[in-house]
């Protein structure tokens, strides 16, 4: 047979196999006589009613204590100042306080006598404080007017600050009712040039998007400043200077120093916005213009730096008078359901929304095997104002109802420890804090991101869903409740169990903010596609 006729038997060979294999009604898909072997399906949850709540965290982290110095992020050590009134949480009010010390680090040049000459006869001249923004700002107004009054902290106070406790947001401290200082904002115009030239102009109001000139050749900076009083300022100068080089470098000395000037607290006094404030920007300072017989305009400063070589504390107290619905939130850890079927969440403030999961055991309880390919949870978020955008993530972390009350997971629980291990494995949760995991790795939580253009938080879980259908018939092992909570907020105090010491279980850092977000009612959906064996009838 030549090479083309071969062919074309081999042709009509393939599609008399074809036509015979079609008649087996598709069978030759997967292997198996009848209908394919899987059945693909969606299911869409709406968690609105009391199938979701908001509840209110007793407390959050807003102190500078230290998750890690690499990278650094400034917003993890941001302070904030400033007032506003939002239409849908209430008036929110922040104030914070922070320690001045020197920078003590291996090329930092010694304190005022380092030429040698006669302390005595070194004069003030005068003392300012000066803060730099770090750009962020939340409120309605689009300008920045902000003045500030600066009180001492009250000397042997039992609540003074120390770089190695922890500070909550309800945190106050008592200071000296007398003014010591007031900041105003300032712009300064620095050139990078082989000289350190500024030149301070005072601008009334200023407007805000002077923060977009961050070109490296020249640019703008915005800060807080002003002059603090003649008579406190010299206590502090008086103090140092008489101890000559040694101090500020000496340990014992710098301890007797803290007892001596606990710190400053900074009071707003305007209501349009809140600002952040960056301490560790090293233009954040509190300096010594003096002068010596043989020198003029001498500097010296000290730090509001919480890093090393420094390791000032501080800590933003921010305060929420709740309105609206809002109101109805009182006792922490207790679930609120808004009559309006909206659901909050708030930076700082400490609110949070939670998602009953009946919801999904309700709609599993019905299947006897399936396969999740895709759990997608989504959050419609209400339009904002101008200046008031949401929190940019959210954090999922597991919860129980104990005692009326949302509570964390306790490892020394047999019941909530039973669970761990069930849930055990990179890619399920995060086990040091009943955090949801990612969906490849243990190390970094689940998110819900935030999409401007879709005005929705949007966020996957698939293996996590997936492992609760598995456990479903062990009812010892079901989640009750996942709670979201802003992705860069204070550490939720609640998870420590009421420990405020130690490091903080919860990812995410200490980043402070005050942002919020408003979940349309009905807006929080948990999409599942999953498929369904067809499972061949053996009889």
């Amino acid at each position: 047979m030549n090479l083309w006729a071969k062919r074309a038997g081999l042709l009509f060979s393939a599609a008399v196999l074809i036509f015979l294999i079609s008649c087996e009604d598709d069978s030759y898909l997967l292997g198996f006589k009848g209908k394919t072997k899987f059945k693909g399906r969606y299911q869409e949850l709406v968690f609105d009613g009391t199938k979701s709540s908001v509840f209110l965290i007793d407390s959050v982290f807003t102190d500078q204590f230290t998750l890690s110095a690499s990278p650094v992020d400034p917003g993890t050590y941001r302070y904030m100042i400033g007032n506003y009134l939002d239409p849908d949480f209430g008036t929110v009010s922040a104030h914070f306080y922070a320690q001045f010390l020197p920078n003590n680090g291996p090329s930092n040049k010694t304190y005022f006598n380092s030429d040698k000459e006669n302390i005595g006869l070194i004069v003030l001249d005068s003392t300012t404080v000066q803060l730099m923004l770090d750009y962020y700002a939340y409120g309605p107004e689009v300008t920045i007017d902000e003045v500030v009054n600066v009180y001492s902290l009250i000397k042997d106070s039992r609540d003074s600050l120390n770089f190695y406790d922890r500070y909550i947001n309800s945190t106050t401290l008592n200071y000296d009712p007398t003014l010591v200082g007031q900041l105003s904002v300032k712009k300064f115009s620095r050139t990078y040039s082989g000289s350190s030239k500024f030149r301070p102009i005072t601008l009334t109001p200023l407007k805000f998007e002077l923060q977009t000139d961050l070109s490296e050749g020249s640019r703008d900076t915005i800060m807080l400043q002003g002059k603090l009083d003649e008579e406190f300022a010299f206590r502090i100068f008086n103090w140092i200077a008489t101890k000559g080089d040694t101090g500020l470098v000496n340990e014992d000395l710098i301890a007797v120093f803290r007892k001596e000037f606990p710190g400053l607290a900074f009071i707003p006094t305007k209501t349009s916005r809140i600002i952040g404030i960056n301490p560790l920007n090293g233009f954040s300072r509190f300096t010594f213009h003096y002068h010596t017989p043989s020198k003029d305009s001498v500097t010296t400063s000290l730090y509001f730096t919480p890093l090393p070589y420094v390791f000032s504390s501080g800590f933003t107290n921010i305060t929420t008078s709740r309105s609206g619905e809002l109101s109805g939130i009182s006792n922490p850890q207790e679930r609120f359901f808004p009559a309006s079927g909206e659901r909050y969440i708030q930076d700082g403030g400490g609110i949070v929304t939670e998602l009953d999961m009946n919801e999904f055991y309700n709609f599993i309880d019905t299947l006897e095997d399936i396969v999740i390919n895709s759990a997608e949870i989504s959050m419609d978020v209400k339009a904002f104002q101008s200046g008031m955008s949401p929190v940019p993530s959210l954090f999922g972390v597991i919860m129980k109802e104990e005692g009326g009350k949302l509570v964390a997971l306790d490892s020394t629980v047999e019941e909530d420890f039973d669970k761990m291990t069930k849930f055990v494995g990179n890619v399920y949760t995060d086990l040091s804090n009943f955090g949801i995991a990612t969906e490849l790795s243990a190390a970094s939580p689940f998110r819900l991101t935030y999409d401007n253009s879709t005005m929705q938080y949007k966020g996957y879980a698939t293996l996590f869903f997936q492992r609760m259908f598995d456990n479903k018939d062990e009812p010892e092992l079901n989640i009750e409740h996942v709670a979201f909570y802003p992705a860069t907020a204070p550490i939720l105090k609640i998870l420590y169990q009421n420990n405020t010491t130690g490091y903080p279980l919860l990812k995410g850092g200490i980043g402070n903010s005050v942002n919020r977000a408003v979940i349309k009612p009905s807006g929080i959906k948990l999409k599942l596609y999953y498929t369904v064996p067809n499972k061949p009838n053996l009889e």
